[in-house]
């Protein structure tokens, strides 16, 4: 070895000459140091709650544990696997210099909340790390209301542009945290409102990148029964306005001239 990168080694608190991987993250130290410049005596180069090998997509089999060196006589350590967390998904990567890899606005451990490296298929709390939309909606994670739901409020909407087929809130300037947009409701909701029935709206969940994201919801039973559910269209020839509670301003509301609120 290298007198020079030796000292450069042990100049670490925490590094040993015995040791492959110090911080016990998966990564030989001398591979942090001159490769990804992560720091061999931090399991967590960047805070960001994820290791460092975990993130650089390392699974179990590709770790080095300890072994002897049989012409010395000297044990050199590994990989503790008892600390180290292999990656659930070396498909996907983050990067472990980099608290936020996708630039979401939302660290990588807040997204990966259990750190192992894969975006939970039915947690709908988790999202992905390294890919800034997660649910497809147009919306940056971290300025997304439901991160794994195209339609937070279920008016029918989705929460971004509107998508393909798919009307979305920014089009009529509704709220995507709102069922019904109005300052003071009409008891409506919006995607009703603007015209949508069942053709034009994604309902309930689907996989999406190796994981399931929400759609709108639709309650089959009694499709006008609930708020907070989408209702379709019977008539969509004729529409309101999602944000004027009396859109011809006849002195009754929307919704009072609906027979399914009146």
């Amino acid at each position: 070895m290298d007198k020079r990168y030796f000292m450069f080694l042990i100049s670490f608190k925490g590094c040993s000459s015995k040791d492959r991987d110090s911080d016990d993250d998966g990564l030989d130290d001398g591979f942090e140091v001159n490769v990804l410049g992560t720091l061999p005596n931090n399991i967590d180069s960047d805070g960001d709650g994820i290791l460092d090998g975990t993130e650089y997509g390392l699974i179990a089999d590709e770790v080095q544990i300890g072994y002897w060196m049989s012409d010395t006589y000297t044990y050199i350590s590994g990989t503790d696997m008892g600390v180290f967390v292999p990656d659930s998904d070396p498909s996907t990567t983050t990067d472990p210099t980099d608290t936020d890899t996708d630039k979401d606005g939302l660290d990588d451990g807040v997204e990966d909340i259990d750190k192992n490296g894969r975006v939970s298929v039915s947690d709908y709390s988790e999202s992905d790390p390294s890919n800034p939309d997660t649910d497809g909606d147009m919306i940056i994670d971290g300025e997304d209301p439901g991160i794994r739901d195209c339609d937070y409020d279920d008016d029918g909407l989705w929460d971004g542009p509107s998508i393909g087929i798919y009307f979305g809130e920014l089009a009529y300037g509704t709220d995507n945290t709102k069922w019904d947009s109005e300052d003071t409701p009409d008891g409506l909701p919006d995607g009703l409102e603007v015209g949508l029935d069942l053709s034009s709206v994604k309902t309930g969940s689907a996989a999406y990148r190796g994981y399931n994201v929400m759609y709108t919801n639709y309650n089959v039973n009694d499709a006008y029964a609930t708020t907070g559910y989408f209702w379709p269209d019977a008539d969509d020839t004729t529409t309101t306005k999602p944000l004027i509670r009396d859109s011809d301003d006849d002195g009754l509301t929307d919704g009072q001239e609906d027979f399914r609120v009146f």
